[in-house]
């Protein structure tokens, strides 16, 4: 019973919404009077049954419940029928919360139905004529506009040969417009998973896709325009194609839904970090901009948390930028949204990352030396990485480094079940760090191999950390 599909379900509820759903029962569900009395002692007892510390039998032997006198069968039947009036209860209450929209597209149905064909016509084009005034652009809403014009075209009574009819014609726009918006959304999606898990696409069917989406007549929509820009951008990964779509983004983005907001954003994110690990240091500016944007949006928050990669990147650009009060605020106000669990720990490796840009070493050190993220690989990979380029900063060409350098190494070689990708990158770090140890570093050989190694962090650190090497050799020759 405990994992039931029906208690499943309850379990979902909030409080609020159990008292709700025990009122929809006893109102709009009367005569279910064994149903509401086994769905109100369930209520009182749900944490326990969820906890497993009462069962099935417990329930049948219970007073309010005993007097009924079911067999496992019937409380079966009753928990199955309780499932059923909970998918009623909760899909009105979505009605009830998009009524406007939902609740006319039910009266236009019940006009057709009822052969009210004057109400049935009235109702498309108060609808239509709604939806033209939303200022959001969206593919749902354009979805809406087809259905519609679908409906008035379609009805009995329309007369299809009517030269000044122009539903027909209106539906087959809003079916481009819908069908290249969503094709060129999936194909985005497509291509952005390809190039983070490695995975092959067939380029040349999607081309294909792509040029008939952009022969409809769609170029007016902004919607096309910036999902095919966003397509250009992750097949060509091209700079200018990055500041068109950001540029279009920023223009637009009160006037998309919360959805493509999150989405395109995501694309620009992502690659202004491809960017600054290719060491162009004028992306931080960008992201930071982009950061500030998603967070005015509200953007970053999923499902009442912020991804902790997302939290430790602002924080990251924010002290790259010296914007350290403004990093302060965003650890004192957004900590809110971490993981308990993970939170203490986050918020030592912010402060840490903080002092090693202001630049205080020995302060950032004092954090990580408390920071412990157990079980969790990738961000013990990342405290790691920093810890060792504090050290270098404090110690420079000590056996600390390198002591520590071998012992980061030798536990990701331990850790392995992460991609390859992000190994290597670690790895190569790794490698890249130990060299700037040697007392006869070769710094021009080591910029060039550094400028061509594609898989690596910290890339900017590196080549800064070389370059200083190769000035105090020059220092010291003079």
């Amino acid at each position: 019973m405990r994992n039931s599909k029906f208690m499943t379900l309850l379990y979902s509820l909030e409080e609020t919404e159990l008292k709700e759903f025990q009122f929809f029962l006893s109102k709009q569900h009367s005569g279910q009077k064994q149903a509401l009395h086994i769905l109100k002692h369930i209520c009182a007892h749900l944490q326990k049954i969820k906890l497993n510390k009462i069962g099935k039998q417990d329930i049948l032997n219970s007073r309010p419940i005993k007097k009924f006198n079911l067999s496992d069968k019937g409380f079966s039947n009753i928990l199955s029928k309780l499932y059923h009036l909970l998918e009623e209860f909760l899909i009105l209450k979505i009605i009830r919360k998009n009524q406007s929209y939902e609740r006319d597209m039910h009266m236009v149905q019940v006009f057709r139905e009822r052969k009210l064909d004057k109400l049935h016509f009235k109702k498309i084009e108060l609808l239509k004529d709604d939806l033209d005034k939303e200022e959001e652009a969206n593919a749902s809403n354009i979805l809406k506009k087809l259905k519609l014009n679908h409906a008035h075209f379609f009805h009995i009574s329309t007369e299809k040969l009517n030269p000044e009819l122009n539903t027909l014609e209106l539906a087959h726009q809003n079916l481009d417009e819908f069908y290249s918006i969503s094709k060129l959304k999936y194909i985005c999606e497509t291509i952005n998973r390809s190039n983070i898990l490695q995975k092959e696409y067939d380029a040349e069917a999607i081309q294909t896709i792509v040029d008939y989406c952009k022969s409809l007549n769609t170029k007016d929509s902004i919607l096309f325009k910036l999902y095919l820009t966003a397509y250009e951008l992750l097949q060509f990964r091209d700079e200018q194609v990055f500041q068109k779509l950001k540029d279009l983004f920023l223009k637009h983005v009160d006037t998309i839904s919360i959805e493509d907001q999150s989405i395109l954003i995501g694309y620009l994110i992502n690659f202004a970090i491809l960017k600054i690990q290719e060491n162009i240091s004028s992306y931080y500016k960008i992201i930071f901009t982009l950061y500030k944007t998603a967070l005015q949006k509200n953007l970053i928050v999923e499902n009442g948390f912020i991804p902790v990669t997302s939290f430790l990147n602002i924080v990251n650009v924010a002290a790259k930028l010296g914007e350290f009060d403004w990093a302060n605020d965003f650890i004192e106000r957004q900590q809110q949204f971490l993981s308990e669990t993970l939170k203490e720990n986050i918020v030592k490796t912010c402060l840490a990352q903080i002092e090693f840009e202001k630049p205080d070493f020995d302060a950032a050190l004092k954090h990580l030396i408390t920071v412990n993220f157990k079980n969790q690989i990738g961000l013990s990979f990342n405290v790691k990485a920093l810890t060792l380029r504090t050290l270098y900063e404090i110690d420079g060409n000590k056996p600390t480094v390198h002591d520590n350098a071998k012992a980061f190494e030798n536990y990701i070689k331990r850790n392995d079940k992460m991609s390859k990708q992000i190994l290597d990158a670690y790895l190569n770090f790794i490698r890249f760090t130990k060299k700037l140890l040697r007392n006869n570093l070769d710094v021009d050989k080591y910029l060039s191999e550094l400028k061509i190694q594609r898989t690596i962090y910290f890339k900017e650190w590196l080549h800064e950390k070389a370059e200083a090497l190769q000035n105090s050799k020059g220092t010291n020759k003079a």
